[in-house]
């Protein structure tokens, strides 16, 4: 092998290093807070208000967070936007969820059976890789700045 093939292939492998720095659970950690933001954005009624989607208290952006009606732990519906509404604190976390009442509003909101879907899907197994993530890292930032500028949100 001459001198100029071993550089490029150390600079291939360098590379392919560079990539796998940032492990999954790293990404997967930003794309959730992101995505929270995401949702929580999109939720945004008036003035910078949202409605939890289970009980409907209205609290500002901030205080509200992103529900699952699957757990997050099912990648396959972890950022599935009829998987995902703001809901207050006392409905995600005190009352882990609301689940079966999240599931009447799904099928109210989008139609019937779909929260039968949504529980179908999350049986689905996924896994994604690092590209991926970046992939939707991006999408989602681009989405979050969409909805900032829309709904004239800069806090």
């Amino acid at each position: 092998m001459k001198k100029s093939q071993i550089i490029k292939v150390k600079e291939k492998k360098a590379k392919v290093r560079q990539k796998k720095a940032i492990s999954t659970s790293v990404l997967i950690k930003k794309l959730d807070a992101l995505y929270s933001v995401y949702i929580r954005l999109k939720g945004i009624e008036k003035d910078g208000y949202v409605k939890c989607f289970t009980c409907d208290r209205v609290e500002y952006w901030r205080k509200i967070q992103n529900g699952h009606f699957q757990s997050r732990r099912f990648l396959s519906t972890r950022f599935y936007d009829f998987n995902c509404a703001p809901q207050c604190y006392a409905c995600n976390v005190g009352l882990s969820g609301m689940q079966y009442e999240y599931g009447i509003r799904l099928d109210k909101k989008y139609g019937a059976g779909t929260a039968d879907h949504v529980v179908q899907l999350s049986k689905d197994f996924c896994k994604f890789n690092s590209d991926e993530l970046l992939k939707m890292i991006d999408e989602t930032e681009q989405k979050i700045q969409f909805l900032r500028k829309l709904k004239d949100i800069w806090d």
